[in-house]
């Protein structure tokens, strides 16, 4: 099943397509704001679970049929773009403007919110206890995973839309001019490396065989090891 999250102010959906003859399965319609992000799919004890972010609420689907299992309102105020991040029975989901905010998946209760480091474009990444994130208008930081406070902030002149990467014990973040700013995945902030495009680039980089893949504004780049 393909899963297709469509919100907007009116006529939104969640729907589910047969992969092989793009055929809808099932659609339930979902009266929320407008949404930039994608469904996450978790897999946890009693099943998977399709997780998808939206003004004000994040909502829990069985991915097989549609059907609402649960939903938790937090994220009231504005669009949200980043997808939600699930790791160590935690769901991380974020709204610029708003917050990051910390969600049991078993309880489907609210462990925490910060409302001051707020990824609002990019999706944070989670590894080992340590969330990573950059700010839209520039900034990167880390906090920790279970409380929510501040481990480190780093200043950057530029802001991210693009999300961050983990390749083994490091963190790539590209800004929107085009810099890759390359850190340890570490509670200390461990500058590793910036190297620039060349030209603008909102888009996260892909890894694959060795090489990163990165679209900027006029090119396709792939830069190897």
């Amino acid at each position: 099943i393909l899963l297709v999250q469509y919100d907007q102010e009116k006529h939104g959906f969640f729907a589910g397509l047969d992969v092989g003859t793009g055929k809808e399965r099932w659609k339930t319609e979902r009266a929320f704001g407008a949404s930039w992000a994608s469904p996450t799919l978790i897999r946890k004890e009693g099943g998977n679970e399709a997780i998808l972010s939206a003004d004000p609420m994040v909502v829990s689907y069985d991915p097989g049929t549609g059907k609402e299992l649960w939903r938790v309102e937090c994220l009231k105020g504005g669009e949200v773009a980043p997808s939600p991040v699930f790791s160590d029975g935690v769901i991380f989901a974020a709204c610029d403007y708003v917050a990051v905010v910390a969600i049991d998946a078993k309880k489907h209760a609210v462990l925490w919110k910060n409302d001051e480091l707020i990824c609002g474009v990019s999706t944070p990444l989670v590894t080992e206890g340590k969330l990573f994130g950059g700010l839209a208008d520039g900034g990167m930081f880390c906090m920790d995973a279970k409380t929510g406070k501040e481990l480190w902030f780093a200043d950057t002149d530029e802001g991210f839309y693009a999300s961050p990467l983990l390749v083994g014990d490091k963190v790539y973040l590209l800004d929107r001019t085009g810099v890759m700013h390359i850190f340890a995945a570490s509670k200390e902030f461990k500058p590793i490396a910036q190297r620039a495009l060349g030209e603008e680039s909102v888009c996260t980089p892909a890894m694959f065989g060795g090489s990163i893949y990165c679209r900027g504004a006029k090119h396709l780049f792939r830069i190897g090891s």
